[in-house]
């Protein structure tokens, strides 16, 4: 899914909003799952995604697959996620869990988002070292959406290791 360059984002975004504080594309769709195993089995081995990360993350009780086709500014990600431990048994339980938003300025986006009264969450880490993000927690139409940008040069702290994050949106 992409946006139209100089398109608004949304019938109220004013036309002067700046197009960093608006989602340049699609980052992510995010799957909830109860069976890594069989979402492997569909995505990888039957659809035909390649693996790109299976990272667990014990502090939170997750596992999260990252799954893409195509390549460059093409390239579409799906990330897989559950507990650790899931066990479905095959039994075909994943589900949608929602969309994160790539911007070129998050905090301008959730700022301007905070000020048309969109509940948003504060900026946070995201799993992926070098993000942030941010929530819309209300007014998404039921589906939950995810802000994310890339930590500016001079904020990013060196070795320090990522917290919140994608799978945030649930």
């Amino acid at each position: 899914i992409w946006l139209r360059e100089g398109a608004p984002a949304s019938p109220r975004a004013p036309a002067a909003t700046s197009s960093r504080a608006r989602p340049r594309r699609l980052d992510h769709v995010v799957v909830a799952t109860d069976d890594h195993a069989a979402a492997l089995a569909l995505y990888r081995d039957a659809l035909g995604l390649r693996l790109a990360l299976d990272r667990r993350f014990p502090e939170r009780g997750l596992r999260i697959l990252f799954l893409q086709a195509g390549e460059g500014d093409r390239r579409v990600t799906l990330e897989v996620a559950g507990p650790i431990d899931a066990r479905g048994g095959g039994a075909g339980t994943d589900r949608f869990g929602g969309l994160a938003w790539r911007a070129d300025d998050v905090e301008a986006w959730r700022e301007r988002l905070a000020s048309e009264g969109f509940p948003v969450s504060a900026l946070r880490r995201g799993f992926k070292p070098g993000t942030r993000v941010a929530t819309v927690t209300a007014r998404t139409a039921g589906v939950p959406t995810l802000l994310i940008g890339d930590v500016p040069d001079d904020d990013a702290p060196d070795g320090d290791a990522p917290r919140g994050g994608a799978s945030g949106a649930r």
